[in-house]
């Protein structure tokens, strides 16, 4: 666990975008699991509840696209 500055935000911008890519990118449940078991263990150390919420819905959307047998679009 690093210790911030409690003078500046950190910007998880980036990593929120790689984990939201690796996430729609799944082609099949197995590769969605993984890839959002990784984002939401991240999710949880960020503390960021905003962030929390997103990753939930990304992943929500994305099984739900899965599920409905659609691959990911290229």
């Amino acid at each position: 666990q690093q210790v911030m500055d409690a003078g500046e935000p950190v910007d998880y911008s980036n990593a929120y975008a790689d984990h939201c890519a690796a996430i729609e990118g799944a082609c099949d449940t197995t590769e969605w699991q993984q890839a959002y078991t990784t984002a939401w263990t991240w999710a949880n150390e960020t503390g960021d509840q905003n962030i929390i919420a997103g990753i939930k819905q990304i992943a929500g959307e994305r099984k739900k696209q899965l599920s409905a047998g659609r691959s990911a679009q290229q």
